[in-house]
C-alpha cells in the first residue's frame, strides 16, 4: 500500500454520500487515536424492486469487538481506515483474486478499536 494519506475511504460507483460524509468520519478518527475503522449508518437500496432500508450498525466498541467474530460490525466499503494500520497488515488480504475487507478488519480488531458514529 502505497498511500502517503493518513485515511483511506471507499465510495463505490454505486454508492451515494451525503454531503458531510467524509468531514463527520474525519473529525471523529482525528479525536480518536485508538480507533482504526470507523463506519457509519447506510441506507440500502434495492433496485430492482425500488425500495430502500436504513441500516443502522452498532455504536457500542464493545458490541462492535463482540459482532467481529461472526460478521463485519462496519460497512467496510463505506468505513474509514487508519493507513497506517492497513499498512501494518500489508494492506486488504486478497484471496482468489478478491480483496477481503472482512480479513483485514478482523486482524485488525485483534489490536485496534473499530466502531460507528
Amino acid at each position: 500500500m502505497n498511500s502517503k494519506s493518513e485515511y483511506f475511504i471507499r465510495n463505490d460507483g454505486d454508492d451515494f454520500s451525503l454531503p458531510n460524509r467524509f468531514k463527520k468520519l474525519v473529525d471523529f478518527m482525528d479525536s480518536s487515536d485508538h480507533v482504526a475503522v470507523l463506519g457509519s449508518g447506510f441506507y440500502h437500496f434495492n433496485y430492482s424492486e425500488n425500495i430502500y432500508r436504513k441500516i443502522l450498525p452498532a455504536t457500542n466498541p464493545l458490541l462492535c469487538k463482540l459482532l467481529l467474530s461472526y460478521m463485519s460490525p462496519v460497512n467496510v466499503g463505506a468505513a474509514i481506515w487508519r493507513v497506517n494500520v492497513l499498512k501494518e497488515q500489508n494492506g486488504f488480504a486478497h484471496t482468489q483474486n478478491k480483496v477481503e475487507g472482512y480479513t483485514t478488519l478482523s486482524k485488525i480488531g485483534r489490536n485496534w478499536e473499530i466502531r460507528n458514529i
